[in-house]
């Protein structure tokens, strides 16, 4: 009868955690999303507002904790890199839309021909 007891005790428990994890779930979800949701349709302006700022922010912040870890010559490649996309798509795109679609198709082809050159200027050989 003990073990009866005791394998019902284990059994309750068990469903009990899971159910005790099923309503805080329910309930955090509805803490957060409820006042976020709140807030989009009645003020979406300052919703956005906020929303984009904190995009920013947290954008800023990990961009900065990654250029703090790596070399100065990995940030002036990764900066040329990022340089170099948008120059060729910015170009690509302006160049399409003024019906030239060769020369824009070409411009995307020599994005990956920058990469290499980025790279052989500014090669640095990799510690392991």
């Amino acid at each position: 009868m003990n073990r009866i007891i005791s394998s019902l005790k284990e059994n309750l428990s068990s469903v009990s955690k899971i159910a005790l994890i099923i309503i805080l779930c329910t309930l955090s979800g509805f803490v957060i999303s409820f006042p976020l949701w709140k807030i989009a349709s009645t003020f979406p302006v300052v919703y956005t507002v906020i929303t984009l700022t904190l995009i920013a922010v947290a954008a800023a912040f990990y961009t900065f904790r990654y250029f703090s870890k790596i070399s100065v010559k990995k940030r002036i490649r990764v900066v040329l890199r990022i340089l170099a996309t948008i120059v060729c798509l910015s170009g690509s795109v302006i160049l399409i839309l003024h019906q030239l679609r060769i020369l824009g198709i070409l411009v995307l082809i020599l994005l990956p021909a920058l990469f290499f050159i980025i790279n052989m200027v500014l090669y640095e050989k990799e510690s392991v």
